[in-house]
């Protein structure tokens, strides 16, 4: 497997199937696993690779579909299945828990769309509560709501997700990190037989769809 067609599929795999991912700073390791010999892991910025081959490639692109949800530690982590749910009319395609901050979880919901993703946005901007932190809170930029999910409500900020608003989620205070063995840090690459070719323009990596579903 080449380096190009590795970038390719840990790029699915990152946007589609991880709870960390290139946007909040997790590190992507890649294993080349030959026939015979052991394992060579190499790490690669996948987003650099990929957009070296496909100028067209954007990670803004990807952002402007991307809105960032946070809500205070105190309040037990929303699972996935509950914020897919609340929001598949608008065409939302993956929900994930992507940092535990000492006093805010954070969320990254991906909609199917930038104008799917600017709705959801437009339609929490409806439902703003009068912010009552000062200027120098550091969520001044996110708007405040009441999200409603099927077994709860809490007051939580979104904001689109960009350059900026990442660097105001880094800066936030590290709390508890999450437990180590269920990030997917590693993804492990599987030997492609010699006589078999994948097209990895049609090739779908198998979503650990169970693995969503059993955790926030």
């Amino acid at each position: 497997m080449s380096i190009m067609e590795a970038a390719e599929l840990a790029l699915k795999l990152l946007f589609f199937a991880t709870i960390t991912d290139k946007l909040c700073g997790g590190t992507l390791r890649v294993f080349h696993l030959g026939i015979n010999g052991p394992p060579q892991e190499r790490s690669i910025d996948a987003f650099r690779v990929y957009s070296r081959k496909y100028w067209d490639y954007n990670l803004h692109s990807l952002e402007r579909k991307t809105i960032l949800l946070l809500y205070p530690t105190s309040h037990p982590p929303i699972y996935a299945d509950d914020l897919l749910a609340l929001w598949k009319r608008e065409g939302i395609v993956a929900a994930h828990l992507v940092k535990k901050k000492r006093d805010f979880h954070v969320h990254r919901l991906v909609l199917e769309s930038e104008k799917m993703a600017s709705k959801v946005y437009d339609d929490c901007k409806k439902k703003a509560e009068p912010e009552t932190a000062s200027s120098s809170s550091p969520l001044q930029e996110f708007v405040a709501f009441e999200l409603k999910t099927k077994s709860s409500r809490v007051r939580a900020w979104v904001q689109m997700c960009s350059e900026e608003c990442l660097k105001i989620i880094t800066q936030l205070p590290e709390g508890p990190q999450i437990n180590d063995s269920l990030l997917p840090r590693i993804i492990t690459l599987p030997p492609i037989p010699e006589a078999q070719q994948l097209d990895f323009k049609t090739y779908r990596p198998v979503t650990p769809v169970g693995y969503l579903k059993s955790l926030p």
